[in-house]
């Protein structure tokens, strides 16, 4: 994908998904953290026999920042584009405001953007490396809290139930902190660090949620909130480096129709430019059956 890290794989003419060499796929992506399949044009099935044969442990997704629509009744197989949204999402990781975040992401192309639309992919480790030493001491120093408040209302969408007390086990069960308010609004902390080690414990990954509720909390909406633990935003001149190194780092995976994207969630961000028309992609979350 760059000479940096990501690897893309071409289809053959009439090859399909199921032809390519198990250990092979395994061993790129152990390699290099993120795949890029492209050319290979498989239908929604195709694409669930292949990613299960490379991953297990599928997971519904419930208790993220947004809703997600199910495709075809498989709640393991969902929508990312909720219609009318065509805006940028920032880098980030898969749900890391939460104990255990998946370790395995897939992302299939059904319809591509009329223009941009690209899925962006960005090593975590890289970003950790090209942060100045102020940044990373600030990072390594500094846990983050992510807050979220929900209306009564957006409980069912996102937690797929209006009963707070399921809620309140579903959120104590991923290491959330969760207060119900009278109104029937529910207010959620998590405290984590915004690295995350390799399993070596000789790198730091700058893995997390942070940039997407930054421009979430910038645009005017304060449902969901990042914040030290003293209650103070983040220093303004570590999020302007922080978007830099970022963007220059960051590679655009075009996402034409049947197009996949096999992303290690432990090593790599990811994100979206904006886009116009109708634009379906959709996720699956799990964890390798191989050793990673």
């Amino acid at each position: 994908m760059t000479p940096l890290f990501g690897q893309t794989i071409q289809a053959q003419p009439g090859q399909t998904l199921m032809d390519l060499d198990l250990e092979s796929v395994r061993q790129t992506y152990r390699d290099y953290g993120a795949i890029f399949f492209s050319g290979f044009t498989p239908s929604i099935e195709h694409f669930k026999s292949f990613t299960s044969a490379h991953s297990t442990e599928f997971m519904e997704y419930v208790g993220g920042a947004m809703s997600r629509s199910p495709i075809n009744g498989d709640q393991t197989v969902v929508s990312v584009t909720n219609p009318g949204d065509t805006f940028a999402v920032p880098l980030h990781g898969e749900l890391y405001y939460r104990d255990n975040p998946p370790r395995l992401l897939w992302f299939y192309c059904d319809v591509p953007a009329a223009t941009g639309g690209e899925t962006t992919v960005c090593d975590a480790f890289l970003i950790f490396e090209r942060l100045s030493a102020h940044a990373k001491s600030f990072f390594e120093k500094n846990p983050i809290v992510y807050i979220r408040t929900y209306s009564s209302d957006e409980l069912e969408s996102i937690y797929h139930t209006r009963d707070v007390e399921q809620v309140r086990a579903m959120c104590e069960a991923s290491g959330i902190a969760c207060e119900c308010k009278p109104d029937g609004s529910v207010v959620t902390r998590y405290t984590t660090s915004a690295l995350r080690q390799d399993p070596s414990g000789t790198r730091l990954a700058f893995i997390n949620n942070i940039l997407p509720v930054l421009g979430l909390e910038m645009s005017g909406k304060t449902g969901s909130l990042i914040r030290l633990e003293n209650g103070y935003g983040l220093p303004h001149d570590v999020i302007i480096e922080l978007r830099r190194v970022c963007e220059e780092i960051t590679f655009p995976a075009p996402m034409r129709s049947g197009d996949l994207l096999m992303i290690d969630n432990t090593r790599m961000m990811h994100g979206r430019r904006s886009f116009t028309g109708k634009r379906a992609v959709y996720s699956r979350l799990g964890a390798p059956v191989f050793e990673a």
